[in-house]
């Protein structure tokens, strides 16, 4: 995460230095990098046999606990949006400031265009799985370590990010502008998940569902599903990798392939629905729905959705996150 915080201001720091001379927006080149790491994570995710194979047994649980946890954040975040626009000292930005933002953001008048590169984005992924899970892939290729090279894809991926945002001479305009409200956005977004987790969980012991054949230790993670397990699993945030191989060290392989999928859908969902995220629960909204994932893979989504402007919110909202993650998933382990 940190390697990646560095490539992303190594990418500022040279668009910056060529800003003058480079005009052009990154943007196309940007989603290609996305369809192919979303292909390569497709691979990965294919490759994961124990995860395929208990899809059936744990798929309907780690889908009602991403809905209702994603749609509490959102929700919380709309509300959170209404009062930062109606109160005191919101910003009204002049009719100049709101050409140049609109120069930046062409993306915002074009919903169909955002759509279908979503759709393509989530293509890649499925084709991906796909040629993994039925070996039509030769299977010296099946054999690479996909983690790796998803890495160096993601590394390539930051860097095109940052430069993109460097060439943009109103980024720091921006940053001068936020206001200290901006500093509860993290906040408000896992308090948004709570309620979330809290009514996942109430749908899941009314309908007696249970993580079949588990391996939860002795603890407050054994027996049936408890509200501490859907909490925990959804306090990953979208950190999918993380969480999955924590929550398997503590509670068995069951719930971590919960954890794994719940945090992976989190993810999914923020790259397949960024355009209808922004449009319904406003302008942080996908900050939010990226959680701890906003600083690398669903940070594209949002600068084509929201533009550059939303850059330093959602940097201060990841970085937060990342740090915050280990820690909460560390206590809450412990309980």
């Amino acid at each position: 995460m940190f390697i990646g915080l560095i490539i992303l201001a190594a990418g500022i720091l040279l668009g910056w230095l060529i800003r003058r001379k480079f005009h052009t927006s990154l943007i196309p080149a940007i989603m290609v990098t996305v369809c192919v790491l979303l292909f390569v994570m497709g691979l990965r995710t294919g490759t994961n046999e124990n995860l395929i194979k208990s899809i059936s047994n744990i798929g309907l649980i780690s889908v009602i606990l991403v809905v209702f946890a994603l749609g509490g954040s959102l929700f919380a975040t709309k509300l959170f949006t209404k009062w930062m626009d109606g109160g005191k000292g919101a910003e009204k930005p002049s009719s100049a400031n709101a050409v140049r933002q609109s120069d930046n953001m062409p993306q915002q008048s074009d919903n169909k265009g955002s759509m279908r590169d979503s759709f393509i984005i989530v293509g890649a992924f499925i084709l991906g799985i796909l040629l993994a899970a039925f070996h039509i892939l030769p299977g010296s290729w099946l054999a690479l370590d996909f983690s790796t090279y998803s890495n160096y894809v993601l590394y390539l991926l930051l860097l095109l990010v940052g430069v993109n945002i460097g060439i943009d001479d109103t980024i720091f305009s921006t940053v001068r502008r936020l206001r200290a409200r901006v500093l509860f956005t993290p906040v408000i977004t896992y308090g948004g998940m709570l309620i979330g987790s809290a009514i996942a969980f109430a749908i899941i012991y009314l309908c007696h569902l249970e993580v079949s054949g588990t391996g939860m230790a002795s603890g407050a993670g054994a027996g049936h599903f408890s509200f501490l397990n859907a909490v925990t699993i959804n306090s990953g945030l979208g950190y999918y990798s993380l969480t999955g191989i924590m929550v398997s060290e503590a509670w068995g392989a069951e719930l971590g392939s919960v954890a794994l999928l719940a945090n992976l859908l989190r993810e999914f969902i923020t790259i397949l629905c960024g355009p209808l995220i922004h449009k319904y629960f406003g302008k942080y909204a996908i900050t939010s729905a990226g959680g701890a994932t906003i600083t690398d893979t669903t940070l594209p989504i949002m600068l084509k959705n929201d533009g550059n402007t939303m850059f330093p919110v959602a940097i201060y909202s990841g970085l937060v996150f990342n740090v915050a993650v280990p820690v909460l998933l560390a206590v809450l382990l412990s309980l």
